[in-house]
Order: structure tokens, then sequence, then C-alpha cells
């Protein structure tokens, strides 16, 4: 194959469902990194008997940065490539063979792919994720981290690939009890770091989802007037969670200011790799500015997202 590429994991108490990760692309991979933060319920016995993987212990410290578990996964793994993965999400060994047989151009750094989110109770809908990136790029943020930051603070590129797909089955029974935790991280978070405005923009939609509008409101209205560089598609997205806040309540002329300065925006960053990823972004936001136009408040929704 013309690509090595390392698997590198993050787990806690996985044992139920990490084989159903590893085993379908493990004859592809030419190394396997998991970094384990204490389980309890015997994932690295299972993770040696099955596959033959000594795990590297470590614990994620009082801040809980998960970032500092994966980048000692990043640091081990010596092939060109890495491929990021948790154990509720699934690729498909004919996906992976795929990319390990493409000419990969040397200009791009990483590759996003459809992420399939499958909840039990809910429609599956699509969102996308950074799946697969060169050697020595690193995690970024206190949560929600991802490695897009780093290749843009890089000034370099990443770019879609439409087979890279990949399903998440997240455990449903946890949700309730996750979104409260990471209600607290984020707030945590954006103490230590206030302009990492990644997290305005998740805590934001968890803020709406427990009901917290003035919270959620706040927290949206934050980041999407920073007009970040660092974080234009999380600016585009809080202007959009404002449009609809705004339209849900009647107040036209201050969701007309807001499409505007969306638009205005999504123009100056248009040429920022993960935005043109966001394909979704530009048509929302100009059938959003039409519904708003013609008076179809109702019709000003956002599309979900994965959190």
């Amino acid at each position: 194959m013309k690509n090595g590429i390392s698997l590198c994991m993050i787990v806690k108490n996985e044992k139920n469902r990490i084989a159903g990760c590893i085993e379908p692309i493990f004859d592809l991979l030419d190394q396997i990194v998991i970094v384990d933060d204490y389980s309890e319920d015997g994932t690295p016995d299972l993770l040696r008997k099955r596959f033959g993987i000594e795990v590297i212990r470590k614990r994620t410290g009082r801040i809980n940065r998960l970032c500092d578990l994966r980048n000692t996964a990043f640091d081990i793994a010596n092939t060109p490539w890495t491929l990021s993965l948790d154990a509720d999400e699934r690729m498909e060994p004919e996906v992976l063979e795929a990319f390990l047989h493409a000419d990969h151009e040397a200009r791009i750094s990483g590759y996003f792919g459809p992420w399939m989110n499958y909840h039990a109770r809910d429609e599956p809908f699509e969102d996308y994720k950074l799946f697969i990136f060169r050697k020595g790029y690193r995690m970024r943020g206190i949560i929600h981290e991802n490695v897009q930051m780093d290749i843009r603070l890089r000034s370099q590129r990443a770019e879609w690939l439409d087979y890279l797909r990949v399903t998440h089955y997240p455990e449903e029974r946890k949700k309730i009890e996750r979104i409260a935790l990471r209600r607290r991280r984020l707030a945590y978070a954006i103490r230590l770091e206030p302009t990492w405005y990644r997290y305005h923009w998740f805590l934001g939609l968890l803020e709406l989802m427990a009901g917290n509008r003035d919270r959620a409101l706040w927290a949206f209205s934050t980041i999407a007037h920073a007009n970040s560089l660092q974080f234009p598609v999380e600016c585009l997205n809080s202007y959009m969670a404002l449009a609809e806040m705004l339209a849900r309540s009647g107040f036209s002329s201050e969701l007309d200011q807001e499409l505007d300065a969306a638009l205005a925006f999504h123009e100056r960053v248009a040429d920022d790799f993960e935005v043109e990823v966001n394909f979704r972004l530009k048509p929302w936001l100009r059938q959003a500015r039409k519904d708003c136009t013609a008076g179809r408040f109702d019709a000003i929704r956002i599309y979900r997202f994965a959190w």
C-alpha cells in the first residue's frame, strides 16, 4: 500500500464497544496506539487478549484535557498518517483501503469526511469530522478538541473526501449526564481560555438544549460578534443559531442585522478550508435571508449538529 497509517484512540470503560471499532479495520492498520484513562471495566485486558494491544495508561488530570491523552497517542504513532476514532465510531474496511491505495497531494495535511450520527430515538443525521491527518499534527483545546485548529494555525490545509465515511453510535443513556457535565466543563474552559471561541459555540448548543435561552444567547452572541478568523465555522454556526432564536421571537430588525453580518463574514472567510468543507453554511444563510425578507420566520431553523 502507498500509505502507512496508525489508529490512535483514547478510551475509558469501553469494553463493550471498542472491539466493534477496531476489528473491521484491524488488518489494514500498521500500528494501533491506545491511551487508557484508567478503565475499570477490563478494557485493557480485552485489548490485550483479543488484539495483542498493550495500552498506555494515563489520566486526564484535574482539568480533564482529553487532548493531552490524544496527543500522547499521536506522538507515539510512527506512520505517515494518523486515523483518530472513538470507540463508538465505525469505519468500513473498504473506506480505509481506498484511502491507503490513493495518491494524496503533499500540500494536504488532513481529510474530513461524512460523519453519520445515529441516536437511538432520533433520525440519523450527517455532520462532518476530520478523521485522518499527517503525522506531526496535534489536538488543541481543553474540550471539544480538534486537529483542524492546529492545521489552520500552521497555515496548512485539509480537504474533503466524500468516501471517508464514519458512523457514530453514541450511548444514549449517558446523554443527559453528558450534557450537564459538558456544560460545567465548557464554562470552566471559557474561564481559562476566554478567546478560544469554540467553547462558546458548544456551550450555547448545550444551554439551548437545557432550555437556558438567555445563557445560550450570550454564548452565541459572544462568538458570532467576535468574527474570529481562527474559529470561522463556529462564528457562522453561532450566527445561524442567533438567527433562529431571533426569528422565533419575531425580532425582524435584529434578524436582518445578524443575517447581513453573517453573510458579510462568510465572504470574508470563504477561502478557509473548513468553511469550504462545510458546504451547508452559505446556502442556509442565503435562504434564511430570503425567508426573513419574505416574513417567513417559521422557516428559519438551523440544521442539526453533533456534539
